[in-house]
């Protein structure tokens, strides 16, 4: 992978979350700051206004045959959850603790253009925990280098 800028975008495979929220992607800037061709470090920032989580995290991952795969890491705790009462979904922010990592997976779409799947990788009792509070664990991305 090439070191610079990239930009994206994630969303939620419950499209419910996007609609109520006000927006149904969520976009993001990537800088790759180093890279030795097929494994990669940089950090990353989602947009706050299309509910990305706060604060500037990393991103570390690798190319393969025709593939990608990387985690993202954010500094803040940052969980999107059912109001059960209402049925509205809100995000609830910890910044005493970190976020879980994220595991992104995909493939090259074309020459610097990358789409695939997110999830987070709960152990079975965090997994149940996580789906009885209403949260969502994955969805879809995609992102692009910017040439400049």
């Amino acid at each position: 992978m090439e070191t610079g800028l990239y930009k994206g975008s994630y969303q939620f495979n419950n499209e419910r979350i996007g609609r109520q929220r006000g927006f149904e992607k969520t976009y993001f800037t990537i800088v790759i700051t180093d890279s030795d061709g097929h494994s990669f470090n940089g950090w990353v920032e989602d947009d706050l206004s299309t509910g990305g989580m706060e604060g500037r995290g990393t991103v570390s991952g690798k190319l393969y045959s025709d593939g990608i795969e990387f985690v993202k890491n954010m500094p803040y705790l940052s969980i999107i959850r059912e109001d059960s009462a209402t049925g509205e979904y809100g995000q609830m922010i910890d910044k005493t603790k970190k976020h879980e990592p994220i595991y992104y997976d995909g493939v090259e779409i074309e020459n610097n253009h990358y789409g695939g799947k997110w999830a987070f990788k709960y152990g079975v009792l965090m997994q149940v925990a996580v789906w009885l509070m209403g949260a969502k664990m994955g969805g879809t991305w995609e992102m692009s280098k910017v040439n400049n």
